[in-house]
């Protein structure tokens, strides 16, 4: 039996006979085909089996393809993740720049006002209660240890915590303004560390290409669907 790589991260099973009149055409077998190009169905690539998400980089992250979740879930170190697929429920998506190796609430809100989504006050209003937390960073990690030990989540990096503490002091400012959610064109997960080199409009020889990826904000916007 033949392995075809789809990826540098998924491998799949050659199911064709071997004796084929043309040795050199395989058909590959896509295990994502049924939701592939159904419209509207994003991808997160995990080694653990939930439908809940808890941590938050602003919100939780999708990709446009199973590729690109899976190498994304590489990239973060995660061992024999699969791609899973959900549907997002949300009403007011905005495209926002992304971000290399990591999202950063100030960064979001700096790149929020260049494009005219938020006003001088409202981004004053936001930044000085992140500055707040940055002040008084037990009054909002504590609050985040506790509950994550209630649901059964257990996180020692202190990088971790910080970004939640963040996801949850720019939340109701997000939804204050009308803004559930955001899309961005993800290089860094195709590319990896490379990416941080490249121009504009450069691309690298790579199974898996840059693509849209997804923020929600809150798991009552995601459904989780079968393959």
């Amino acid at each position: 039996m033949k392995i075809i790589k789809l990826s540098e991260n998924f491998e799949i099973e050659d199911l064709n006979d071997k004796t084929t009149e043309d040795p050199t055409s395989v058909e590959k077998l896509d295990p994502y085909e049924k939701l592939r190009d159904d419209p509207g169905v994003v991808w997160h690539a995990t080694s653990s089996n939930f439908n809940d998400f808890y941590l938050k980089e602003i919100g939780f992250h999708f990709a446009e393809t199973p590729e690109l979740a899976l190498n994304a879930a590489s990239l973060s170190g995660k061992q024999g993740a699969v791609a899973k697929p959900f549907r997002l429920s949300v009403r007011n998506m905005l495209e926002i720049t992304g971000q290399k190796n990591g999202f950063g609430a100030e960064d979001l809100l700096e790149d929020m006002l260049d494009r005219g989504y938020i006003n001088d006050d409202q981004f004053n209003e936001a930044y000085d209660a992140l500055e707040y937390m940055d002040d008084n960073p037990e009054e909002f990690e504590d609050r985040i240890y506790k509950e994550m030990e209630s649901k059964g989540i257990w996180v020692n990096e202190p990088m971790v915590i910080y970004k939640q503490a963040q996801a949850e002091v720019l939340k109701p400012f997000l939804y204050k303004w009308g803004i559930d959610s955001f899309k961005y064109w993800n290089t860094f997960d195709a590319y990896g560390l490379y990416s941080v080199f490249l121009k504009d409009g450069e691309e690298i020889d790579s199974p898996v290409q840059p693509n849209w990826s997804y923020i929600a904000l809150d798991n009552n916007q995601i459904t989780p669907l079968s393959l």
